[in-house]
Formats: C-alpha cells, sequence, structure tokens
C-alpha cells in the first residue's frame, strides 16, 4: 500500500469516497451534523485549504480510500480526520496497515489523536488493536451517538550502546 498526496482537484473524489466509507453509519444515526457522508464539497474545499494532509489510499493500482492528517507544534502532534476505506475494500488489513504507514510518513509526530463513536465497538476495538488509548472524554452528539477520543503516543527508540 502507499499513500499518494491529494490535490484540491482530486476532492471530488474524496466526496464520493466519503459519501461511499460513512454511508452505513449515517443511515444507522442520522448524524447531519458531524457526518462526513454529509459534507458538501464547498465544506470539502474549505477544509483542505487549512494546514494538512490529505493523502489517496493506493493498494496496488486502486484507490480504496483516504487519509487526512492535520499536523500541530511543528509536527510533534497529529491528528487523524477522518480515515476512510471503501465498504468492499473494509476488513482486509487496510486500516491497519495505512495507520503504521502514515506514522512513518510523519516520523517527527510523537502524539497521535483520532475520534470515533462510542457505540461502534468494531471500531473501537480496532483503534485499540493499533495502539491508541480511548480517553475519558466523551462528546455527545445525539441521544443514541456519543464520540469517543484516543490517543497514541510514540516513544523515540533508544540508541543501542556497544560495550
Amino acid at each position: 500500500m502507499r499513500l499518494i498526496p491529494i490535490t484540491e482537484n482530486n476532492l471530488s473524489d474524496i466526496i464520493m469516497i466519503q459519501k461511499a466509507a460513512f454511508q452505513k453509519l449515517y443511515k444507522k444515526y442520522q448524524d447531519h451534523q458531524t457526518s462526513p457522508y454529509t459534507q458538501t464539497l464547498a465544506g470539502l474545499q474549505e477544509k483542505y485549504r487549512l494546514p494538512n494532509n490529505y493523502f489517496f489510499l493506493i493498494a496496488t493500482t486502486e484507490t480504496i480510500g483516504f487519509i487526512r492528517v492535520v499536523t500541530y507544534d511543528s509536527q510533534t502532534r497529529a491528528r487523524i480526520a477522518p480515515i476512510a476505506i471503501l465498504p468492499d475494500k473494509e476488513n482486509q488489513g487496510y486500516g491497519s496497515h495505512v495507520l503504521q504507514l502514515i506514522e512513518t510518513t510523519f516520523p517527527t509526530v510523537m502524539a497521535w489523536q483520532l475520534s470515533t463513536i462510542l457505540q461502534e465497538e468494531k471500531l473501537i476495538h480496532f483503534y485499540q488493536k493499533a495502539g491508541y488509548h480511548q480517553q475519558k472524554d466523551t462528546q455527545e452528539i445525539q441521544e443514541n451517538m456519543t464520540i469517543t477520543f484516543f490517543t497514541k503516543n510514540i516513544f523515540p527508540k533508544k540508541k543501542q550502546c556497544n560495550q
């Protein structure tokens, strides 16, 4: 798998991927406020102009999704928001692979953050398995939907001393 930077000309492709990837969650929760499914091209263009990084996820020669990374503090902290995998490519290890790949793409980032829906046990398990730690803070979006936050700290590898 590889990451390909997204240009502003590709944003309509991102909207299509985003709608496909988040349709199931949108139908389940009917979240009109925060769901990536409801984002417009104009809204995405506005986000794209902020200091962040969008990448297509490419497996062999096929685009299977995208990821957005927002960096802070001289690129020592970053937030993933969102990661989108096309539905027919889910459960094939791509999500885990892209999280590892993004960490190596941003080697100066020592603290990663992301959020997901608390009621989605599969997503909670996925991020925990990838080394993310669930925080106590939550944010209720609506009666049946709460956002939970995760962090992952990367500790620099210590150099081996030859004796």
